[in-house]
């Protein structure tokens, strides 16, 4: 594979390109290539995205790539191609699914002949009909349907129809538990959607009796899930009901939650604070023997705490938030919280949050997240003020990375208030941070990264930028 050195000191995905053959971790290795690849897709340059492909040693990650290459090929509609590429994937198993995914694809471009072509190569064809029926018309779609040998596989094609009785018979012939729980759960959501809520009830129950038999953490979870379907199809009475049966004070905090959001979503805002109010409370009473995923739990907690910010409790947002056990979900929760209290015109309460966040670069999101909202609401001078307070502080940032992504971030919130000369200078001294970087796959991934900002916003390398590429390729021996 030969990659233009010349080129590559005038273009950023081609240095990035570059650097990446002198990575000697064959996981950084992964990761960068992963992202350049996704680069070259882009610009439908699916040969050399193969050839890239080719140098993994990694042979699972090489043959994801492959099948993602593949599927852009036979969107591109060169189909032998994409054959051949997934002919080139090592793993048994992962040839059937490319070839599966270049199925949907031709499918979706309503190319069933093709489609039905490379469908009678499988030994398995449930999948593929599935991807050919959910792109054709019913009659022709019920037909391909019946081809199908697996029930879950049939349900979920039904389903995509909108065939839900049917879906619901067929569901009985799963023989694995889990597999029919979750078939009842998609059809009941599917009839709710549909405003059936007698028939969602009925095959609630159904999956209750088939959950009731599930032993361990599965049970809990499914019975959570039941109790919140219950009471998205209008039964407050079974949704307590099969709450009452869960011991999981996780899953019941969860379950409340649920039931606050659907409430919230109805306009029923006192009861959505009540439930919520609960729901927090069953969690907090949870004891460390009880808990059976710590992290889960702190996620749930910075979950409570931003909803009592949407539903007007800011301060007690704020005093949850930083009960929160976890510093990075502290950080992250009162900085949405501190977004939610400007929404509200409450600068003071936003401004008390804001302060009580320990991370400069979860600041800096922050106040760029808040500029976003005030520029929507067309409070431009405000907007101003938080852009560059923001830009202030993510000169602070200590983790080259992260600063690097709040640079190009701002890069972009500067060209949206079209100050194009700080946009530009911001990407500048963004480049100017990644030639700093020592990890080579993560240099390689942020000039991507940069590579898309220069894309989208359509600028042009200048002479420093070029100079700056030249010196990091003379660096790596070129």
């Amino acid at each position: 594979m030969n990659i233009e050195i010349e080129k590559a000191k005038n273009d950023l995905l081609t240095c990035a390109t570059l650097l990446s053959t002198k990575i000697r971790s064959s996981d950084g290795h992964c990761e960068a290539l992963k992202e350049i690849i996704q680069h070259y897709l882009a610009q439908d340059n699916v040969d050399f995205a193969a050839d890239l492909a080719d140098t993994i040693e990694d042979s699972f990650v090489r043959d994801g790539l492959l099948i993602e290459i593949a599927s852009k090929c036979a969107a591109l509609k060169d189909d032998e191609y994409a054959l051949q590429l997934g002919e080139a994937v090592e793993d048994f198993g992962q040839q059937i699914l490319a070839k599966e995914k270049i199925i949907a694809v031709k499918a979706e471009q309503k190319d069933f002949t093709k489609a039905f072509e490379i469908t009678g190569e499988l030994s398995d064809q449930s999948n593929a009909f599935y991807a050919i029926a959910i792109h054709q018309d019913l009659s022709e779609a019920l037909q391909t349907i019946d081809k199908i040998e697996f029930p879950l596989t049939k349900v979920h094609a039904l389903v995509a129809h909108k065939q839900l009785d049917e879906a619901a018979k067929i569901a009985e012939e799963i023989t694995f538990d889990e597999e029919k729980v979750r078939a009842y759960f998609e059809i009941v959501a599917s009839f709710i959607d549909e405003k059936r809520n007698d028939r969602a009830i009925e095959v609630l129950a159904k999956a209750q009796s088939v959950c009731e038999l599930i032993e361990g953490a599965h049970r809990e979870h499914n019975l959570a899930q039941i109790s919140l379907l219950y009471f998205r199809a209008g039964s407050v009475d079974l949704a307590d009901r099969t709450l009452d049966l869960l011991t999981d004070k996780y899953q019941i905090s969860s379950c409340l939650l649920g039931f606050s959001n659907e409430y919230f979503a109805k306009g029923e805002h006192s009861d959505a604070l009540e439930a919520l109010v609960e729901s927090h409370t069953i969690l907090k009473s949870q004891t460390d023997k009880e808990v059976r995923n710590s992290q889960a739990k702190f996620e749930l907690l910075a979950t409570i705490a931003i909803r009592f910010a949407i539903l007007d409790k800011l301060e007690s947002a704020i005093q949850f938030a930083c009960e929160v056990n976890d510093e990075d979900l502290r950080n992250f929760a009162l900085g949405k919280i501190s977004e939610i209290c400007l929404s509200k015109d409450k600068t003071e309460l936003s401004r008390q949050s804001f302060n009580l966040i320990s991370s400069e670069s979860e600041k800096t999101f922050t106040l760029i997240n808040s500029f976003d909202g005030l520029e929507k609401a067309e409070k431009l001078e405000e907007a101003s003020k938080y852009l560059n307070e923001a830009k202030l502080l993510a000169e602070t940032i200590p983790q080259l990375s992260i600063k690097i992504d709040a640079l190009q971030m701002l890069s972009r919130s500067f060209f949206k208030f079209e100050n194009i000369q700080i946009s530009r200078e911001l990407a500048t001294e963004s480049l100017e941070n990644v030639s700093l970087i020592l990890d080579e796959s993560q240099k390689a991934i942020s000039l991507v990264n940069l590579a898309n900002l220069f894309d989208e916003l359509s600028f042009e390398l200048n002479h420093v930028e070029k100079d700056i590429l030249a010196s990091m390729i003379r660096k790596l021996g070129f």
